[in-house]
């Protein structure tokens, strides 16, 4: 039998091994962050069921190194052929 125990942090939901096998498709689909599922084998908790965290992608430094070729080295391209002259103000 499935039942719900408490509302701690995590949301916990206790069931049999039997009715674990019968439904683990249904049980991982449904699966939401924060909720956890303890599976019991004779009243003893054997298992738990619970959804990985999706990690955050981060760039990685340095992997387009050598891709970027700098054709010159004056801003001379930046306009059109025509040199533009800064003045600080």
């Amino acid at each position: 039998m499935c039942s719900k125990k408490g509302l701690e942090l995590l949301n916990k939901v206790t069931i049999t091994i039997e009715e674990a096998q019968a439904k683990l498709p249904e049980l991982i689909a449904k699966l939401i962050p924060g909720e956890e599922v303890i599976t019991t084998q004779n009243d003893q908790p054997v298992a738990e069921l619970h959804p990985i965290a999706k990690e955050k992608l981060q760039p990685k430094f340095g992997t387009c190194e050598g891709m970027l070729t700098i054709v010159a080295d004056d801003e001379e391209h930046l306009y059109g052929g025509h040199t533009k002259i800064w003045r600080e103000p």
